[in-house]
C-alpha cells in the first residue's frame, strides 16, 4: 500500500510540475505573439513575393523564439518564427521598436534557409 501511495504521489507530482511548465510556455508564446507577431503574420500572408517563393498557403510556426523588452512607452522586438508554403519554408526575421506607445516594424526578412534568398517585406537592406 505504501508503494502504491509513494508512486501515485510522484505521478501526480511529475503531471503537476509538467502542467506547470506547459502553461509557463503558453503565456511565453501568447506575449511573443503579440501586436508585433500580428502585423508581421499579416504582412507575410498579403506579399505576393513570398507567395511565390513558398506556395500560396502559407501556415506559421506555434514557436517563436527572440527578445522584447518594454519600458514605458518604449520598446525593441527582435524575434523568429518559420512560415510554411505549399513549395517549401522558410525562416522570418522580425525586428521592431515601440515608440510612444506605439510599435514600428522596422524589419521584417522571409529568408529561404536552402538558397539565402531573403525578400524584405519591411525595411531595406543597407550594407556598410
Amino acid at each position: 500500500m505504501k508503494n502504491l501511495k509513494l508512486i501515485l504521489i510522484t505521478v501526480g507530482g511529475t503531471l503537476l510540475l509538467a502542467a506547470v511548465v506547459m502553461l509557463f510556455l503558453a503565456g511565453i508564446m501568447k506575449m511573443m505573439k503579440g501586436d508585433v507577431y500580428q502585423k508581421s503574420v499579416k504582412l507575410i500572408q498579403h506579399d505576393s513575393r513570398v507567395k511565390r517563393m513558398l506556395g500560396k498557403k502559407l501556415e506559421f510556426s506555434f514557436f517563436v523564439t527572440g527578445n522584447i523588452s518594454e519600458s514605458g512607452d518604449s520598446g525593441l522586438a527582435t524575434f523568429q518564427y518559420t512560415v510554411e508554403g505549399a513549395d517549401k519554408e522558410a525562416e522570418v526575421f522580425v525586428n521592431a521598436e515601440r515608440s510612444q506607445g506605439k510599435w514600428y516594424l522596422v524589419h521584417v526578412i522571409v529568408t529561404d534557409q536552402e538558397t539565402d534568398q531573403r525578400i524584405y517585406v519591411v525595411g531595406r537592406p543597407v550594407e556598410y
